[in-house]
């Protein structure tokens, strides 16, 4: 047998290794499993904080009264504001608020606000009460309309309004639509509250008032309910519909608002425009998204936000654009809320 030597073989050997070497395959390294978010417990009395300097609840704010008391408003337009009639009434000295004794602070949280105005006037329900009580009647016209000297909306954004005729007491009552109290309440006045407790089962509506299954204190007994339907959040009532003297519905529209869909603050604005700290909150409750560090409660960066934002809309039957928005966190809320009681 002839066997090369010198330089020639050499080069056989390194041919014949390199070879060797080509015909196996590399070992195939598979990825650690992605671990799954351990969902996160809601606090145990349903109330959840949202931030007041996002939009939709930057459109919620404090009507203060003489420098005592305060409850919730809700803009309505750049220049309007629904909240409740009691709210006006001075109970210890058996009179009304003057206006000037009167102001409207939106996005307050922790001692900051985004914007504030004094008070022009405001129109009550005729139909009410204050020597009442809780009555029935004025149950269902506890409604104020209060216009402010400056357009503050712009800044924050507003709510639109609808109104709650039979379809919408439907959906709610099949739990299409999802009522959301939200507000700030005794105890914690200086915090915009979102309260969990107010599933759509055991909620009472009426024709002309929901009244949800959930503890109400005061600072937002009687605040107009806001309901996420389609894809808005907006204030409800039945009396937005009716037109007859002495409704909020000819109230309303004595001051040119009719029934519709709100809007965001305007760009460069100082509110945000979208609720993304309460988005974060609820995805990481829900288990969807690992926190930024223990304790927190955000996003750790925007593709983290999107891919469990996918991940909900895909677990959920919506559809999966990993995209933040309005009608998203109605979806959220949803699915926050805890199974009815049985009983």
């Amino acid at each position: 047998m002839w066997l090369a030597r010198g330089p020639l073989a050499v080069v056989i050997a390194v041919v014949g290794l390199l070879a060797a070497c080509a015909e196996r395959p590399e070992p195939t390294i598979e990825p650690p499993p992605a671990e799954t978010p351990t969902p996160i417990p809601f606090p145990a009395d349903g109330r959840v904080i949202v931030e007041a300097r996002e939009y939709p609840w930057s459109a919620l704010g404090r009507v203060n009264t003489g420098g005592r008391g305060y409850c919730t408003g809700i803009l309505i337009s750049p220049s309007h504001v629904l909240a409740s009639a009691p709210c006006l009434y001075n109970s210890i000295e058996g009179r009304w608020w003057h206006k000037s004794e009167l102001h409207f602070v939106a996005g307050y949280q922790r001692d900051s606000y985004l914007a504030n105005s004094p008070v022009s006037s405001y129109q009550k329900a005729p139909a009410y009460d204050p020597r009442a009580g809780a009555s029935l009647g004025n149950v269902a016209n506890s409604w104020a309309v209060i216009t402010l000297n400056k357009p503050i909306g712009r800044e924050t954004g507003w709510l639109g309004l609808q109104a709650l005729g039979q379809n919408l007491r439907r959906r709610i009552m099949l739990g299409e639509a999802q009522a959301a109290p939200a507000g700030y309440r005794r105890g914690r006045q200086h915090v915009i509250l979102l309260n969990l407790g107010c599933g759509l089962a055991g909620a009472v509506v009426t024709a002309s008032y929901i009244q949800p299954n959930c503890e109400v204190l005061p600072g937002d007994a009687g605040a107009p309910p806001l309901v996420f339907s389609g894809d808005a959040l907006r204030p409800a009532s039945e009396q937005m519909a009716n037109t007859a003297p002495g409704s909020l519905g000819a109230a309303l529209r004595r001051i040119g608002i009719s029934p519709g869909d709100g809007r965001g603050p305007r760009p460069g604005a100082t509110a945000a425009p979208l609720p993304l700290a309460t988005i974060d909150y609820f995805l990481i409750h829900l288990g969807h998204m690992a926190p930024a560090a223990e304790g927190e409660f955000r996003a750790p960066n925007g593709e983290a936000r999107a891919a469990a934002i996918r991940d909900f809309q895909s677990r959920n039957g919506l559809p999966s654009d990993g995209r933040a928005s309005i009608s998203l966190l109605g979806h959220l809320i949803r699915a926050a809320q805890p199974p009815p009681a049985v009983g």
